[in-house]
């Protein structure tokens, strides 16, 4: 497996080999802790890996907060506890379930938002305080999944993607609004996508060509 960088403004990229036991997980980096991390392997700059734990982890997701920094992840395989780790070498299962790996932190709460989701079983929404071990457990719209979940702290706003599953795929696709996390209004759409919030466009910017601008909750 390859990872890709780029160091003129994504103009040009170079690759770098990392080792054939590293999947296509995505990448996640840490501010507190001053590294990036995929899978088992971090690094300092993004470019030089080595691996950091022999815990099968997957999909990383850094949390960092005024109060420390935390990683969570998604063990490779279905069916399991989220994992948590404050330097990404040791791993402790969380009380969140689910085969599903989305995370989302909310800077205003100090909370994090994991999305748990296992077979064809409901959504289910954790809270956590991420110093701590407590988590609230919410299940999401019957049997609506969620593909994607984030907080922007511009427009005080949870959104969240997903749809109505039908075996592999989606028979019905939505896209819901919190601004709490927890209570959740359903809004039709026409495409599924994952999305990033980007603060100085003030719009979320998603895959298969969607973009959601947000001028007001009747735009939506």
């Amino acid at each position: 497996v390859y990872i890709y960088y780029s160091t003129d403004d994504c103009e040009t990229w170079n690759s770098r080999r990392v080792s054939d036991d590293l999947q296509t997980y995505k990448i996640a980096y840490s501010k507190g802790l001053g590294k990036f991390f995929c899978g088992q392997y971090s690094s300092t700059d993004g470019i030089n890996w080595t691996k950091t734990t022999e815990e099968s982890v997957g999909n990383i997701f850094a949390v960092d907060t005024p109060n420390g920094s935390w990683l969570y992840a998604q063990p490779t395989g279905y069916g399991y506890y989220y994992l948590k780790s404050t330097d990404g070498i040791t791993w402790v299962e969380t009380g969140a379930y689910g085969s599903a790996y989305f995370v989302c932190y909310c800077d205003k709460q100090n909370l994090v938002y994991l999305v748990g989701a296992y077979m064809n079983q409901i959504n289910k929404i954790y809270v956590n305080k991420p110093d701590t071990e407590i988590y609230t457990e919410r299940e999401f719209f019957g049997e609506d999944k969620l593909s994607n979940i984030s907080w922007s702290s511009e427009l005080n706003l949870f959104i969240a993607v997903g749809g109505v599953s039908a075996g592999q795929g989606y028979s019905k696709y939505h896209i819901y609004t919190s601004v709490d996390g927890m209570n959740w209004e359903r809004f039709p759409a026409s495409t599924l996508c994952h999305f990033i919030y980007a603060g100085f466009l003030k719009s979320f910017i998603g895959t298969e060509g969607a973009t959601l601008y947000f001028e007001g909750m009747e735009n939506i």
